[in-house]
């Protein structure tokens, strides 16, 4: 298989919907595409309504700046968690950590865009460094293997 191409197999079923037409997709990620004829906070909020949400994990470092911000005032964590709310990424489970990440953090968007424009705009901050994960449910990946 040549490099940059993914395996056919490991492909997950989707639905996509394109000017309110849907029809079936194969995806690497298995995420779900919104319309394009909606508008993008519809298109957010049809996801949190349809349970059509992809999980993510968030791992991220502090940098001084960040490290700082917190030590003055720890309840920022959680201001920045609803930001992320209104935004249209939900926060399902955060952990503070010990190791080369001080944040894992599992998320729910309904697409790629929505969680990398999030992780674009908390890292343009510059109070973090953050790797963002697309996460299979395994019964959907071992699914995908048959």
């Amino acid at each position: 298989m040549p490099p940059g191409r993914s395996n056919p197999q490991l492909r997950l079923p989707t639905r996509r919907a394109v000017l309110g037409q849907e029809f079936s997709r194969r995806t690497p990620l298995g995420v779900v595409e919104k319309p394009l004829a909606l508008g993008y906070n519809e298109s957010i909020r049809r996801a949190f309504k349809e349970g059509t949400m992809a999980t993510y994990i968030m791992l991220s470092s502090l940098t001084d700046e960040g490290a700082k911000t917190i030590r003055k005032k720890p309840e920022r964590i959680k201001e920045v968690n609803r930001e992320l709310e209104k935004w249209g990424v939900k926060v399902v489970s955060q952990f503070a950590t010990l190791g080369p990440y001080d944040f894992v953090n599992v998320v729910e968007a309904p697409d790629n865009a929505t969680v990398a424009r999030v992780s674009a705009e908390l890292a343009s901050r510059g109070s973090i460094k953050i790797t963002t994960l697309a996460a299979i449910p395994i019964d959907d990946f071992i699914q995908s293997l048959k």
